[in-house]
């Protein structure tokens, strides 16, 4: 951020490599804690991708956000590539998430309380797709026709498409926990 600022971005080159590795090996521990084969619908590739598109996205709304607030300077083509980041990391969610949810309807849980193909999971499941399909198309929109959007009415759009991006990937960890089932001991 210093370096988007003004500050001198030398100075901060060892401490953002740190800090970067840090962050992606707290990332994997996340993921290898919950890749577990007692868990079915846990212990497959789309816990790895999920975390980490979750990650990525989050990261680039807050880096949109400082942004937004005025607190970096990432506009013209930077902020261009963020959205396009967004955008594409967004796409990854919905085709990962129904390849997911597939996969989630073979499963046999062993309980009726537990139905991947009907009932709350299921509604809930198609509320996400629903956002998280709006979310994507207007990040897209944003990205491609960048001039729709006058610069001076661009929070009162930007607002509601964070919130809704953030919503979004709330209810796929809502998802995801709600999923947990054990087989074995």
């Amino acid at each position: 951020m210093l370096g988007w600022t003004g500050g001198n971005p030398g100075v901060l080159k060892y401490p953002m490599l740190i800090s970067s590795l840090c962050g992606l090996t707290l990332l994997w521990m996340m993921i290898r804690i919950y890749v577990m084969p007692t868990i079915p619908a846990w212990n497959s590739w789309y816990t790895p991708v999920s975390f980490m598109t979750t990650a990525i996205c989050l990261g680039l709304l807050a880096c949109l956000a400082m942004q937004l607030a005025g607190w970096v300077d990432i506009s013209g083509p930077v902020a261009l590539d963020f959205t396009f980041a967004l955008t594409v990391t967004l796409l990854i969610e919905i085709a990962s998430a129904i390849s997911h949810q597939l996969k989630l309807i073979k499963l046999d849980p062993g309980m009726d309380a537990l139905v991947f193909d009907r009932g709350v999971f299921y509604r809930v499941f198609l509320f996400r797709m629903a956002l998280l399909i709006i979310a994507c198309l207007a990040w897209m929109t944003l990205n491609h026709f960048p001039e729709l959007l006058p610069i001076d009415k661009l929070p009162i759009y930007l607002y509601p498409l964070f919130g809704l991006t953030i919503a979004q990937e709330l209810i796929g960890r809502l998802l995801f926990y709600s999923s947990y089932f054990r087989i074995g001991v």
